[in-house]
């Protein structure tokens, strides 16, 4: 077992234990896992804009935009219960340093084929899904490390402190890729996000990191899988939640991927930087939500909280599809963040809340499953932009979100009652 966290030395870390919103700071390996993750935030913000304006104008395709977006999540629908696993099996700060190792790597080739100019659409989008390879363990491995440094009793302080950071830095992430996109051209975005990456790996590798419970003895990794499973198929409330995370990620996420259409010419016409801007107003808005929750102790009612920010969710998603204002839109997408924000924080601690330590890791595996389902509503999206355009493709999925959560908060009494 994990021992309790020695009391911080420093007069500064001791005035920061006393601030209820930054408790989870008082733990020294926290602090460097945050970094850490905030740091590979925001390498994956400068990345993606970056990404999606290269194949936008490479290929002019909205449907290869949606590609290009997809597979930073996709190889999450293929890998993720895998990874959960293996997460739960092993040294969690070495497959860490392994994951955002090679990221780095698979980073730096991509920086290296656009500044030569070699960088072909078959080459972004294989080395994009070997990235998406690494999210894939990345975020169940990170996910339950802060549960094993800061215990169940700070875990929502946790998520939400990760969450504010993510978003935060994502504000100028996307706007500083848009930015250096327009001045110095896309070969530089990339490879502010390769450093991005590698300064991430250097503090997970400063942590002294012990796992609450020790890995689990090794079986045959089938079996290791399907007791994953069992987690949700044998509690309803928590497989309407994934039910939710799958429609969220289909449809509200699926629309940001939609993004470089809307602020191409064609629709609002403000170029990169603007794509940067509505991008940054969506980290805004998720910031406010996390930094709210992080602020509180404890979060009662977590289902029926859950159940309203999923049905914002969808209606922000109908407005921003409808926009035709810029200023519109960017106030719609930070409304947006703080309602996929909030949806998000809730979903992690529930997971992480209501399954036994030792299957935390393929309980985010399992949840990550729905994210990699995601991207296929992109994919669907980009098609019906193809035939209906882009504004009503993505009103439809709005649309749809809301039928659900209007029939969720109606039907579905025992995820209203998760406390």
């Amino acid at each position: 077992m994990l021992k309790k966290a020695s009391r911080p030395r420093s007069a500064f870390w001791a005035q920061v234990r006393g601030v209820r919103t930054l408790r989870s700071f008082q733990h020294r390996e926290y602090r460097f896992l945050w970094t850490s993750t905030v740091l590979w935030s925001l390498g994956s913000w400068m990345q993606r804009i970056a990404t999606a304006w290269l194949v936008l104008t490479i290929t002019e395709s909205p449907v290869f935009v949606a590609l290009a977006y997809a597979l930073y999540f996709m190889p999450s629908f293929v890998v993720a219960l895998y990874a959960g696993t293996v997460a739960d099996q092993v040294n969690r700060q070495k497959l860490m340093m392994a994951i955002l190792g090679m990221n780095v790597a698979a980073s730096l080739a991509l920086t290296v084929l656009v500044m030569t100019d070699v960088a072909q659409l078959w080459s972004i989008l294989f080395i994009v899904g070997i990235i998406g390879v690494g999210t894939a363990f990345k975020i169940p491995t990170s996910q339950t490390m802060a549960f094993d440094v800061v215990g169940p009793e700070s875990v929502l302080n946790a998520v939400s402190l990760q969450s504010v950071g993510m978003r935060a830095v994502g504000v100028f992430g996307a706007v500083a890729s848009g930015a250096l996109i327009e001045t110095v051209g896309m070969g530089y975005a990339f490879l502010a996000a390769t450093m991005s990456y590698t300064l991430g790996l250097l503090m997970i590798s400063l942590m002294r990191y012990k796992a609450r419970s020790r890995p689990e003895t090794r079986g045959p990794l089938a079996a290791n899988i399907l007791d994953g499973m069992r987690i949700f198929t044998r509690s309803r409330p928590l497989s309407i939640v994934l039910l939710m995370a799958v429609l969220a990620e289909s449809f509200g996420l699926g629309a940001l991927a939609m993004l470089p259409v809307l602020a191409a010419e064609g629709a609002l016409g403000v170029g990169p930087d603007g794509l940067g801007i509505m991008q940054g107003a969506v980290g805004i808005g998720g910031g406010i939500a996390a930094i709210t929750i992080a602020s509180f102790s404890s979060v009662g009612r977590k289902g029926r909280l859950i159940l309203i920010a999923f049905l914002c969710y969808g209606l922000a998603t109908i407005l921003i599809g409808q926009s035709n204002v810029f200023l519109l839109t960017v106030l719609l997408l930070c409304c947006f963040g703080l309602a996929q924000s909030t949806f998000d924080t809730m979903e992690i601690v529930i997971l992480q809340q209501n399954v036994p330590d030792e299957m935390r890791g393929r309980a985010m595996g399992g949840w990550l499953v729905c994210v990699g389902v995601g991207p296929f509503g992109s994919l669907l999206l980009g098609y019906l932009t193809e035939l209906f355009g882009v504004q009503r493709a993505v009103g439809l999925g709005g649309a749809l979100i809301v039928a659900v959560g209007l029939i969720l908060i109606v039907a579905a009494s025992r995820v209203r009652a998760i406390e």
